[in-house]
């Protein structure tokens, strides 16, 4: 930091040690607390260092000055209730609407130092709680006021704007007040009032608003519940018309299969009448030819047969046959001779002539 920066706050801090009798510091042992930051001063250079190392502070109090600041989360409330907030009295922020309309906000700031610099709050406020009220409660009153009046009065009452305008407040708000150890953590727009006669007007207004939705609604409600019941009959008509169709296909895949069946029977009929005919007719007729066939080979064969015998070698043929049917037949007889000799008869069957031999 620079020197006559220090000299500056040493001449301030001096000034107040002087005419402020005896305070904690003057027993030069302080504590400090596991929410708090120390800054210990030196009363002759004016160089500060911060201190953090909770506990028992022991200092020399003609040479060194100790000051504490709270590092927690604090609240700083402006109310229209007397009896709350950071003063005994009437402080709730009047602002101006868009519209030229004069409402009135509860606010509540929520906000905490930055261990850090806690130097610089110091240098830039003195010490205690002078910092509240110079950057954090004049600040944000002005920058509330600014944010808060781009809202028309109809606007006022979206909880939604109302919130935005919150946001964009506390970070207005760090980019002035950072540089200065200060940081704002939260912005609240609690309850907002206007006049009594414009507001009951408004409430009218409003009342007769909601009532345009409600009617709206209504309106919207019926006409949605109109498209449903539409959607519902066609897919009604949708479904009896699947079905009818359905079941027309069916009775004409029934009849056309009703008519196939009838047209093969016939068919089968015809087949079997008039094709069955005609095969046992070509059956007849080729075991009629088949006969003729034999019998016409039978009947050539003995033709040629026949040929065969008016020949020349019919008569051996003849003789022949003879032959073999009198090797089938056998003769008994009962000889009987006139003469005492005993005969008997040889067949010679390779000269196929007969011969009797005489036994004595």
């Amino acid at each position: 930091m620079k020197k006559n920066k220090y000299s500056y706050l040493f001449i301030i801090l001096a000034s107040a040690f002087i005419f402020s009798g005896c305070d904690e510091n003057s027993s030069g042992v302080a504590k400090l607390g596991e929410n708090e930051v120390g800054i210990m001063l030196n009363n002759l250079s004016g160089e500060m260092s911060i201190v953090t190392d909770v506990g028992t502070q022991v200092f020399f109090p003609a040479l060194f000055s100790f000051y504490t600041i709270d590092k927690r989360e604090q609240t700083m409330e402006m109310t229209a209730n007397p009896n709350t907030g950071a003063r005994f009295s009437k402080d709730d922020l009047k602002i101006k609407t868009l519209d030229g309309s004069d409402v009135y906000v509860d606010l509540t700031i929520q906000y905490k130092i930055i261990p850090s610099m806690v130097d610089t709050i110091i240098i830039d406020s003195g010490p205690g709680d002078a910092y509240k009220y110079k950057w954090i409660r004049d600040y944000s009153r002005s920058i509330s006021r600014l944010e808060f009046g781009e809202l028309t009065t109809e606007e006022f009452y979206n909880s939604t704007k109302r919130t935005q305008k919150a946001i964009e407040v506390k970070d207005t708000l760090n980019k002035m007040l950072t540089p200065h150890g200060l940081k704002i953590t939260n912005i609240i727009p609690q309850d907002f009032r206007f006049y009594a006669e414009y507001e009951k007007k408004i409430k009218e207004k409003k009342s007769a608003d909601q009532e345009v939705d409600k009617q709206k609604s209504k309106a919207q409600a019926a006409t949605e519940n109109q498209k449903r019941e539409i959607i519902d009959i066609e897919r009604l008509i949708t479904i009896k018309l699947t079905e009818f169709k359905g079941q027309q296909k069916q009775r004409i895949v029934q009849t056309t299969g009703e008519s196939k069946k009838a047209h093969l029977n016939a068919d089968a009929y015809y087949y079997k009448t008039v094709v069955g005919a005609d095969a046992g007719f070509y059956k007849m007729k080729q075991s009629a030819e088949a006969i003729l066939a034999v019998k016409t080979a039978d009947a050539e064969g003995m033709k040629k047969h026949a040929e065969a015998l008016e020949g020349k070698g019919g008569q051996n043929i003849v003789l022949r046959e003879y032959v073999k049917k009198l090797q089938e037949v056998e003769i008994s007889a009962k000889p009987y001779l006139f003469d005492n000799q005993i005969k008997k008869i040889h067949v010679n069957r390779d000269s196929e002539t007969a011969a009797t031999d005489s036994v004595q």
